[in-house]
């Protein structure tokens, strides 16, 4: 026997990722500058968490790369120390001695 819920949701209800993509396109103003601009706030949170990550904000950082891994389709192999040249494998190093 199936139990039915007789109202169940009324017809014309968003659901989250209806709702979450609209106020995601949703523009707002943003200043860069000495500029005013009208961007999305999906643009607005990718600029703010590449900034974060920029000044060296390692969870910034850790999802940014996450973002552009999965987005990209990166695989691992092709972040691999073994593909950078000598100079910037130096900077890692350096990178993870103080980290």
């Amino acid at each position: 026997m199936r139990f039915r819920n007789p109202k169940g949701r009324p017809k014309g209800t968003r659901n989250l990722a209806t709702d979450l993509e609209e106020e995601l396109s949703a523009l707002i103003l943003v200043r860069e500058g000495t500029q005013s601009k009208r961007i999305s706030k999906q643009r607005a949170m990718v600029k703010a968490l590449l900034a974060k990550a920029i000044t060296g904000d390692t969870k910034a950082i850790s999802i940014a790369l996450s973002m552009m891994c999965r987005l990209f389709q990166i695989e691992e192999a092709d972040l691999s120390e073994a593909s950078l040249p000598e100079d910037d494998r130096a900077i890692l190093e350096a990178f993870q001695r103080r980290w």
